[in-house]
């Protein structure tokens, strides 16, 4: 149950910290 829960918790920041990437090289594109 903890290790589920911890895996969510560093998929959860994984996300939030490689989502920006790909947003701030399509900008100029935009």
């Amino acid at each position: 149950m903890n290790k589920a829960k911890k895996l969510i918790i560093t998929g959860i920041a994984a996300a939030t910290l490689v989502l920006p990437f790909p947003t701030l090289l399509l900008l100029p594109l935009l």
